[in-house]
C-alpha cells in the first residue's frame, strides 16, 4: 500500500492531476492478509474497485477482462474481495498497487473518484425525473381545479339567468292583462246586434286569455 499518512479523511486534494480528489479511509483487503490491518487515508484517485459482475465493464472491453464474479469461479480465495452491505454484495476497495495486480490478472477494476462520479450523475438524474413527476402531477391537479372552479361560476350564474327569464315573462303577463279599451259605440239601428268592433275585441279577448293561461302555466313549469 503507497504511504499515505500525510492526508487526512474528508479532506480534498488536487492529485494525480486531478481537481478536489475526496480523500477516503482504505483497508486494503489483500494488504490486510498480509499483515498490515491498519486503515489508511488515501485520495480517491489511488483507490480502486473491481467490477463485481460483467454490468459493471465497458462493452468494448468484456473480451479482454472479466468480473470479480467470474475471477471467483475459477480462484475461489478471491471472494475475500466481496463484502455484503444492506444485504447486497459489494466488491471490496483495493489500494493502487493491488489494483494493478487485478488489472493484470485481467479483472476489471475503475478508479474510485470516477465510481463516485457515475453515482453522482445517477443521483442527480433521479433527482431531476423527480421533480417532473411532481410537476407534472400538480400541474395536472391545477387544470382540474382550474375545470371545476368555472363549471362553480357556470353554475352561479345559473339562477341569475332563471331570475332574469322570470322576470320578462312576469311584465309579459302583466302587459297581456292589461284592460282594453273600448271603441266608440256606433250610432244607428240594430242594436242586439254586435258591430264589428265589438265583434274583434271579443276574439281579441279570447286570443289575450289563452295567453295568460300559457303564460301562466309555463311559471308553473319553473317554478317547479
Amino acid at each position: 500500500m503507497t504511504e499515505n499518512h500525510k492526508f487526512e479523511v474528508g479532506q480534498r486534494v488536487n492529485i494525480d492531476k486531478q481537481e478536489d480528489v475526496l480523500v477516503v479511509s482504505l483497508r486494503c483487503p489483500l494488504c490486510a492478509a498480509l499483515g498490515n490491518t491498519e486503515a489508511v487515508p488515501t485520495p480517491a484517485t489511488r483507490v480502486w474497485v473491481p467490477a463485481l459482475s460483467e454490468r459493471w465493464i465497458p462493452k468494448w472491453e468484456r473480451g479482454k477482462y472479466i468480473s470479480l464474479e467470474d475471477a471467483i469461479l475459477k480462484e475461489p480465495a478471491l471472494a475475500a474481495l466481496v463484502k455484503e452491505h444492506n444485504g447486497r454484495n459489494q466488491a471490496e476497495r483495493v489500494c493502487s498497487n493491488h489494483g494493478k495486480m487485478l488489472r493484470a490478472a485481467k479483472i476489471w477494476t475503475e478508479q474510485l473518484s470516477w465510481v463516485m462520479r457515475k453515482q453522482a450523475n445517477a443521483a442527480e438524474r433521479k433527482k431531476t425525473e423527480a421533480f417532473s413527476s411532481i410537476g407534472a402531477i400538480l400541474a395536472g391537479k391545477q387544470d382540474l381545479a382550474a375545470a371545476e372552479s368555472q363549471g362553480e361560476d357556470n353554475d352561479a350564474g345559473a339562477p341569475q339567468a332563471r331570475a332574469e327569464q322570470e322576470a320578462i315573462q312576469r311584465r309579459t303577463l302583466a302587459a297581456s292583462r292589461k284592460p282594453v279599451e273600448p271603441e266608440d259605440k256606433p250610432k244607428g239601428k240594430g242594436k242586439g246586434r254586435k258591430t264589428k268592433v265589438q265583434a274583434e275585441g271579443s276574439t281579441k279577448g279570447r286570443a289575450q286569455g289563452q295567453l295568460r293561461r300559457e303564460i301562466d302555466e309555463a311559471l308553473e313549469r319553473d317554478a317547479s
